[in-house]
């Protein structure tokens, strides 16, 4: 017997209701053939971290600009009174090594790991020549040349006129030793270039031509050419040749910058900063930050840690923030999404609000810590409690006197996080709700003063809780200094004992279980590798090249390749869903229900939606 299905007209004059009947049921039929809708990525906000050195900086010609820029890859033109950032140009390198801006304030010249030349009255780009390792740079007087150093073997001469840039020239150096400081002639006729050697070699810009050589017996770090018939010159041990072509003798030295007019230089030792001028005058003052000096002849302005300050002679006149971003090493986004927690170097630690992006204070609780989750079951928090190291908080759900805080572990004892270990995934909340790792420690919250597992001794850059809270899963990376290496694998149970054993022809990057615990995961520099859970067989390997894993709901794994974040398909071939990032992304963390995420990137945070 089948079934029959009865349908109701709409009511209405006869062609009417049947061409309602027609559109409801070509209606139906379209709904039922549409495919179910893939899980993708979205963007939700993007935080900004503060902090970090600044290892470039320099004055605009009018004063009005300071630019600077650090191991991020990014350019930061700040107002010199007030500090706020009016402009961020960014680099394709992961590092800004020098600054300088052209002599008319037009343009402005970074290098790293490329070159790259902005017009700042539009914002775009002029020149870009990635080579590797672009280092020192020199503009002409009229702004029509710059000179910097391609590599070991060659300095470049990038033309500039009023419609944008020209092709590099370059000129060969007469031996191999590196390059580290060019400086052109105020007539643009001649070139001097400093080498390692300690040898000083001037060339003829207009041919190329190698004009002479002297010797120093030290390495040759800066130079500078002020009007005069001879560049000046500093050398790493204290051999210097200042205003008059004379040499001398002083402290080591890292950098120096030149007046314009040849009036007054500044010398970086590696603990304080010399200003000498022509006519002899000198003042130092402790410090080893880089410098910038004013075109008016009295300002200058110098970089001490995260911080600018502009001075006149020896007297400070202003400090301010230089904007620039700390490298995370590890970010977390909350259970109910409301904050994002970064940890930076050492133990700084950063708690932003999703919405907002602003930092937040500590509210008072107990503790002066910051409760950043309050669900129905424990949960982990990180918080900075005022004038204590930042810690780890472990809380119940809220009760009627608010959230209880059971336990409290500071990062910069038990966890041992720092630059030396490595950590790769940074901190993981077991899907129990108390069992923690932090690098190679693994620890039950309900019993913190006895680790759980220690397995410092082999060095874990990462530990990987299975979600049943019985096996954890850690990689040894041997990096070496091509770019890859070699590393293992090792699976433990909670009572300690060896599950699995694998020593890995390539670089493991990441390691992670699946939300449903039925596959290991592996990310190494050439491919993903995939294992059966309980038996740890290797399944499959996928030819995926990611560097971090995040695990979502059920077989949903979230992933970082090298400029995008990836949702993927546990057994699938492609990802489903892919997001560019505007650099690479350092780490991943996803939040207990598997909706948002954050990826931390090496200048920001961003916050994503896993829609369905």
């Amino acid at each position: 017997m089948c079934a029959v299905k009865t349908m109701v007209l709409p009511a209405g004059p006869l062609a009417a209701r049947l061409a309602a009947l027609v559109a409801s049921v070509l209606a139906g039929l379209a709904v039922g053939q549409q495919p179910a809708r893939a899980p993708r990525l979205e963007p939700l906000r993007e935080l900004t971290l503060t902090g970090a050195a600044v290892h470039s900086l320099c004055f605009a010609p009018d004063g009005a600009l300071l630019a600077t820029g650090g191991d991020l890859g990014e350019v930061l033109l700040l107002d010199a009174v007030s500090g706020a950032v009016r402009q961020r140009l960014r680099a394709e390198g992961a590092w800004i090594e020098a600054i300088a801006f052209s002599p008319d304030g037009a343009r402005l010249a970074a290098v790293g790991r490329d070159l790259t030349v902005w017009d700042l009255a539009s914002g775009t780009l002029l020149a870009r020549l990635d080579s590797g390792s672009t280092r020192a740079l020199d503009w002409s007087r009229d702004g029509s040349l710059l000179a910097f150093v391609v590599d070991r073997h060659t300095v470049g001469l990038l033309e500039l006129d009023g419609r944008g840039a020209g092709a590099v020239r370059p000129i060969p150096l007469a031996d191999d030793t590196a390059a580290d400081c060019v400086a052109l002639s105020p007539d643009a006729s001649r070139l001097a270039v400093g080498k390692r050697s300690g040898s000083l070699q001037t060339f003829d810009v207009a041919t190329g031509a190698s004009l002479a050589t002297a010797s120093f017996p030290d390495w040759t770090q800066d130079l500078g050419w002020p009007i005069g018939p001879q560049p000046l010159r500093l050398g790493r041990q204290g051999h210097h040749v200042l205003f008059d072509g004379h040499s001398e003798t002083g402290p080591p030295a890292v950098a120096l910058r030149a007046q314009a007019d040849g009036s007054r230089i500044a010398i970086r030792t590696r603990d304080a900063i010399v200003l000498r001028a022509a006519s002899g005058a000198t003042l130092e003052l402790a410090g080893d930050g880089p410098v910038a000096l004013h075109p008016d002849g009295e300002h200058w302005a110098r970089a001490l840690g995260p911080t600018i300050e502009v001075l006149r002679g020896a007297e400070p006149l202003r400090r301010f923030d230089a904007a620039h971003r700390a490298r995370p090493i590890l970010a977390v986004l909350t259970g109910d999404g409301r904050f994002v927690a970064a940890k930076g170097r050492g133990v700084a630690l950063a708690v932003f609000g999703s919405e907002s992006g602003e930092p937040v204070a500590p509210p008072p609780v107990a503790g002066g810590a910051i409760p950043l989750a309050n669900r129905t079951r424990p949960e982990l928090t990180l918080c900075t409690p005022a004038g204590r190291i930042p810690t780890l908080e472990y809380w119940l759900p809220a009760t009627p006197g608010g959230p209880l805080r059971v336990q409290s572990l500071e990062l910069s004892t038990r966890a041992r996080i720092g630059p030396a270990q490595q950590v790769q995934s940074g901190i993981r909340l077991g899907a129990d709700g108390r069992t923690l790792t932090l690098g190679d420690l693994a620890i039950d919250l309900a019993r913190p003063t006895e680790p759980l597992l220690d397995l410092d001794r082999v060095l874990m850059a990462t530990l990987a809780i299975a979600p049943d809270g019985e096996l954890f899963a850690g990689i040894e990376p041997t990096p070496d200094s091509f770019g890859g290496g070699i590393g293992g694998l090792r699976v433990v149970d909670r009572a300690g004992r060896e599950r699995l054993a694998v020593r890995l022809a390539e670089l493991p990057l990441d390691v992670a279980f699946t939300a449903d615990g039925r596959a290991l995961l592996v990310a190494t520099n050439r491919q993903l590798h995939s294992h059966a859970v309980p038996e740890l067989h290797e399944v499959r390997t996928f030819p995926l090249r990611w560097s971090r894993l995040a695990p979502l709901t059920g077989d949903l794994v979230l992933a970082a390749a090298a400029d995008a974040v990836v949702l993927w398909r546990h057994g699938d071939a492609e990802p489903l869903a892919e997001l560019a990032t505007p650099a690479p992304v350092l780490g991943l963390a996803t939040s207990g229900d598997g909706r948002t995420a954050v990826a931390t990137l090496a200048d920001r945070l961003l916050l994503l939606r896993v829609a369905r």
